[in-house]
Order: C-alpha cells, then sequence, then structure tokens
C-alpha cells in the first residue's frame, strides 16, 4: 500500500462506521411501525458504537506505515460485518410491523445480500458503500435511517 493511503483508507471507513449499525430489541409480534422504526434505530445506534470500539481495538494493532491487503480485509471481516450482521438478526427479531412484513423482508433480504457482495470483495468497502447501496436505500426509505452504511 502507498504510504499515506492508510490514513485517507481510515478516514473513509470512520466516515462509512459514522452513518452505521443497526438492530435490538425483544421478541414483540405487533409492533406499529413507530415502534419497530424507534427499536431498530436505537440497536443500529448501539451496533454503531461496537464497530467504532472494533475499529479502535483493530486500528491499535496495525501500523499504518505497513498496512497490508490482510490488514484491510480484517477491518472488513472482524470490525465492519459482524455488528452489521447482528442489524440483520435484530431486525428480524424485532417482528415486522403487521402490513409491512414484505416491506421489512425486502429490506433484510437486501441487507443479507449486502453482507454476500462483501464477503466476495472485501476491499470495495473500504472504498465505498455501494455494495450496500439497496439496502441503505430501502432501510432509509421505511425510516431506519440508522440502519443504513
Amino acid at each position: 500500500m502507498k504510504k499515506g493511503a492508510f490514513p485517507a483508507l481510515l478516514a473513509i471507513l470512520i466516515a462509512m462506521l459514522a452513518i452505521a449499525g443497526c438492530g435490538g430489541g425483544d421478541d414483540t409480534s405487533s409492533l406499529t411501525k413507530a415502534e419497530f422504526t424507534k427499536q431498530a434505530n436505537a440497536g443500529c445506534k448501539e451496533h454503531t458504537k461496537e464497530r467504532e470500539k472494533l475499529f479502535k481495538e483493530v486500528s491499535a494493532t496495525i501500523d499504518p506505515s505497513e498496512v497490508t491487503r490482510k490488514d484491510q480485509e480484517m477491518l472488513i471481516s472482524d470490525v465492519l460485518l459482524p455488528p452489521y450482521e447482528k442489524d440483520i438478526e435484530n431486525i428480524q427479531s424485532l417482528g415486522a410491523p403487521e402490513g409491512d412484513e414484505q416491506q421489512v423482508e425486502d429490506i433484510v433480504k437486501a441487507m443479507e445480500k449486502s453482507v454476500e457482495n462483501v464477503e466476495a470483495k472485501p476491499l470495495v468497502a473500504l472504498r465505498d458503500t455501494s455494495q450496500f447501496a439497496e439496502a441503505n436505500e430501502l432501510a432509509k426509505k421505511y425510516g431506519l435511517d440508522d440502519c443504513a452504511l
């Protein structure tokens, strides 16, 4: 990696992390949309904090002057994806509001597809959030602004 490229890479990842997260809630089956979005967004914020903590821990172990491809991939596999996968689980655990089951299912499927895309091409996630575009759009449209990366 070129000297000086790691700080730019970290800045991009930090920006991504600042707008990331999701999940958290109980197994209530008849939440209103307002309750659902409030609980999901609260969980997203919690996972954003978790992601930021993981990022600090992992980046403390990496020498910025000697960042390898393996280090970059570790940032994705160990920092970005685990909290995002928790987001998916938590949205599912909340139970979709009555009448919104398809919309919530579409959000979850798009988020799962994002994970698959990132696992297939992890370094793309360090450059931009394009692998999360569909999931982000659906989440924001539904009111899950804190659940978009």
